[in-house]
């Protein structure tokens, strides 16, 4: 098991990865990321047309941003512009 500490302006949040699947690992680290994100300002990321922020989810072997709200693929994690 390996352990990912994710840092965003100074706070550290740590994660033990739970599998050695690229896109669970992707998945794990995003959803990390976006927790200490929200910590600090309003959700991120958002899809626009929903007005919504979005989730990392593992979807069909894929790490995504999944919009709930709208129940739709935003991106794949990695791919965000802007």
């Amino acid at each position: 098991m390996e352990l990912v500490e994710v840092e965003f302006e100074g706070s550290y949040q740590g994660t033990a990865l739970m599998g050695v699947d690229p896109a669970d690992v992707l998945y794990q680290v995003a959803d990390k990321v976006q927790d200490q994100v929200m910590d600090n300002q309003a959700p991120w990321p958002t899809c626009d047309p929903h007005d919504a922020g979005v989730h990392a989810e593992l979807r069909e072997g894929r790490a995504v941003w999944w919009c709930r709200r709208g129940d739709h693929l935003v991106t794949e994690v990695g791919q965000l512009i802007g």
